[in-house]
């Protein structure tokens, strides 16, 4: 088995890998070929490093010291996000994906036999992102803010849903 190094690459795959994490620069700046392995900087259990003023390469120098190559022993690559070190495209969306807490409302809006033009609808204004006229009045000064419905106040997500729905349920619109 092979020395995993932080940043995922393992001794003897190419050190062009390297501008993943630094740039190709680094690899010129060396005096190493674009072809050239993690290996070649590696005799027996010690570092080998190329004589460079790049300042990249010397963060790499200081990024490796407690990382011992042990270069007896086979290569392997190693997939860091999983434990079993097995790529998968599930494995990669689990890493990518930051977990967000689950919202009361979901059964409400997103339920097996909804309607998606009605179940979108409602997620709009759950997170008060209907085109209401106060909304549309950010974009164009031109359009009023009155509701059309009371023509009382301004429209918004608030009055719309509130007291627009109260005052008609006692037939006061």
């Amino acid at each position: 088995m092979g020395l995993a190094l932080p940043c995922g690459l393992i001794i003897g795959i190419p050190m062009a890998l390297f501008s993943l994490k630094w740039s190709s620069r680094v690899i010129y700046d060396s005096g190493l070929p674009k072809k050239a392995k993690v290996s070649s900087i590696v005799h027996g259990d010690q570092w080998v490093w190329p004589c460079s003023m790049s300042i990249n390469l010397l963060e790499i120098k200081n990024y490796m010291p407690s990382y011992n190559p042990n270069s007896s022993l086979e290569d392997f690559i190693k997939w860091l996000p999983t434990p079993d070190g097995i790529y998968s495209v599930a494995s990669t969306m689990a890493s990518l994906k930051t977990p967000h807490p689950l919202v009361p409302w979901l059964e409400l809006v997103w339920y097996s036999h909804n309607i998606p033009r009605m179940s979108f609808i409602l997620w709009l204004a759950i997170r008060g992102r209907l085109s209401t006229l106060d909304r549309v009045h950010l974009h164009n000064p031109r359009v009023g803010t009155l509701c059309v419905l009371c023509s009382s106040s301004p429209e918004t997500h608030a009055h719309l849903f509130l007291s627009v729905l109260i005052a008609k349920s006692y037939g006061l619109i």
